[in-house]
């Protein structure tokens, strides 16, 4: 494969399988995006989306003792109700 000399490549270290070295970007995008965003004590978060980066990014919130809401396809909920895979209710 072919790269452009400017390109950011990184190779995955032996050992790391490829389920969990897929998880390096979308953690990297979400730390970067944390990081930027300068939450304060005491900040609510909300977080909408799925997928890899969106659960990175709950991740790297509550990791950080952060207060999180997510707005996702059915709706605001708490960050327990995501862990709990149930994303029906919100306030």
């Amino acid at each position: 494969m072919k790269f452009p000399s400017t390109a950011y490549v990184h190779k995955v270290p032996e050992g790391l399988a490829p389920e969990e070295a897929v998880f390096c970007e979308p953690l990297s995008c979400s730390v970067h995006a944390v990081e930027r965003a300068t939450v304060k004590e005491g900040d609510v978060v909300v977080v909408s989306g799925i997928g890899n980066l969106f659960c990175s990014l709950l991740q790297h919130l509550t990791d950080h003792g952060k207060r999180v809401r997510t707005a996702g396809l059915r709706g605001p909920c708490s960050i327990e109700e995501v862990y709990k895979g149930q994303n029906y209710s919100g306030s």
